[in-house]
């Protein structure tokens, strides 16, 4: 399964503002990384139905 990375993320973040305008930044960087690990640690429940 691919996942995207934190890496990948900021550069989006940064090419979207770059695009749209607003602010740069991260308000928490540990909560994004949370966030990804967390995505990759999801049970698919219907693998057991």
């Amino acid at each position: 399964m691919k996942y995207i990375t934190v890496d990948y993320i900021l550069k989006l973040h940064k090419k979207m503002i770059k695009a749209t305008g607003g602010l740069g930044g991260i308000r928490d960087i540990e909560l994004l990384k949370s966030a990804v690990e967390n995505s990759k640690a999801t049970l698919v429940l219907s693998q057991f139905y």
